[in-house]
């Protein structure tokens, strides 16, 4: 075992020995017994890792031989422990809500050299609202949820699903599907590589979607078309041609690196540099290009509003990057997110795309004026129609109205939500996200599984 994985061993047992004040206590009304927490021994009924209460001189004791233990361990790993190189750790997620798997932790050396950064240690969910859609529906109806559609100026009850395959069958991947009202284009999507593009009438409040068509266009031709109708929601499309294999994958990281983000900044750093050289080993086949983007506040002496950095080929350049950045600054509540997207949405995507991705990583909302409301607005029509799936990564501080937004930005570019947890112990409270079941997973895991996804073969 490498040494940093044996003295992370320890540090796992030492977090055990807490002081009896802070251990948190499970009860269950089938077993009337009280545990207290505790990493190494899952309890039956809830699995969480519990041992029984101990007396306070029984703890005294244990204390002691375990110190002792320690101790010992330590200076047989001094004395015998060999320098090992790190590599990227593959992982796996739970599939059992509520728990993770052991083997979400790992390390990263994406730098070439023998620094070991570890990872698998944010926990996080995902909820799909495409996948729930009547989940969502009724979501609209709570009074929260219905102000901040209010609020953010948005609307999202309505929903029509294109499936575009070709002429053997297959699904065609960056296709796109134009909406028109009348001669103007209302809205702009592009599928995915299942096939699947999704048009939502955002702005239905400020434009009518009654009398839209729509039709198809693919490798500079255009082909079939229709009328869209409340009535008939999934529109399979079939084109005359064999779909083109793309190759092509953009990631860009959107993250705001104001002041509190700070709880998190430095795991969050460690969790990315793992999931880079994970997705470049699983999708090493294509050609992937890596972008990020850092923001934080307009008016509140930021030494930058935001900081991009272009797409490349280089893993190593974006890690580089990626390593000079800090949490700092941002004053207020709302942070510059309008901003950020309009800087990621600048930097050179691929016109030809099997997969364009971008996560957003904050724990603030943009700010609600008009001028940023017209400037978000645009920002998330202009990544549906480049085909650029959102996917939100919530941290601690966001509220309500903030996880409306992000779930919306997600539905309006066919993307998915997601959200850290408090499972990891890091960081300040995480809100509870109004969804149904959902999987705890380490963060890493979760991003990879979904580029996997999203962009794998």
């Amino acid at each position: 075992m490498p040494i940093a994985g044996i003295f992370g061993k320890l540090a796992t047992l030492g977090a055990g020995w807490v002081s009896r004040k802070s251990r948190k206590a499970c009860n269950h009304t089938t077993n009337p017994k009280k545990y207290l927490v505790y990493l190494n021994k899952p309890h039956p009924l809830c699995n969480k890792t519990t041992f029984p209460m101990v007396s306070t001189k029984k703890y005294s004791v244990m204390k002691c031989l375990h110190l002792l233990l320690s101790l010992t361990l330590i200076a047989f790993v001094l004395a015998s422990c060999n320098k090992t190189a790190g590599g990227a750790s593959g992982g796996s997620y739970s599939t059992t809500p509520g728990t993770l798997s052991s083997g979400g932790g790992g390390s990263s050396n994406s730098t070439g050299d023998t620094v070991h950064h570890t990872a698998g240690v944010l926990t996080a969910g995902e909820w799909n609202d495409h996948d729930n859609w009547d989940f969502w529906l009724a979501l609209m109806g709570n009074d929260t949820f219905a102000a901040a559609q209010k609020a953010w100026g948005f609307a999202c009850t309505a929903r029509w699903n294109f499936t575009v395959r070709d002429a053997n069958g297959n699904p065609v991947a960056d296709a796109v599907v134009n909406i028109k009202n009348s001669d103007s284009i209302y809205w702009v999507c592009r599928t995915n590589k299942f096939g699947t593009a999704r048009f939502l009438p955002v702005f239905s409040a400020e434009k009518p979607f009654a009398n839209l068509t729509w039709q198809v266009h693919y490798n500079g031709t255009d082909y079939t078309s229709g009328n869209l109708s409340l009535a008939t929601t999934d529109v399979p499309v079939t084109l005359p041609v064999a779909a083109v294999e793309k190759n092509a994958v953009d990631i860009m990281l959107v993250v705001d690196a104001t002041g509190s983000m700070g709880d998190e900044m430095e795991y969050l750093k460690n969790e990315l540099y793992n999931v880079l050289d994970r997705t470049e080993q699983q999708l090493g086949y294509d050609k992937l290009h890596y972008g990020a983007v850092f923001y934080r506040d307009r008016n509140s002496g930021d030494a930058y509003i935001t900081k991009p950095y272009d797409f490349t080929a280089s893993k190593g350049d974006l890690v580089s990057f990626v390593k000079q950045q800090s949490a700092d600054g941002g004053g207020d509540y709302p942070e510059a997110v309008d901003e950020a997207l309009e800087a990621a949405l600048q930097q050179h995507w691929s016109t030809d795309a099997k997969a364009r991705i971008l996560f957003l990583v904050l724990d603030a909302p943009p700010h609600n004026a008009q001028s940023n409301l017209d400037l978000l607005h645009s920002s998330i029509q202009k990544a549906a129609e480049k085909g650029i799936m959102i996917i939100p990564i919530t941290a601690s501080g966001v509220d309500k109205p903030t996880e409306f937004l992000m779930r919306f930005m997600a539905l309006a570019t066919n993307g998915t939500y997601t959200f850290l947890t408090n499972d990891s112990g890091v960081g300040d409270n995480h809100i509870t996200p109004t969804v149904g079941k959902y999987t705890v997973e380490y963060l890493n895991n979760l991003m990879v599984r979904l580029i996997t996804k999203y962009a794998g073969r």
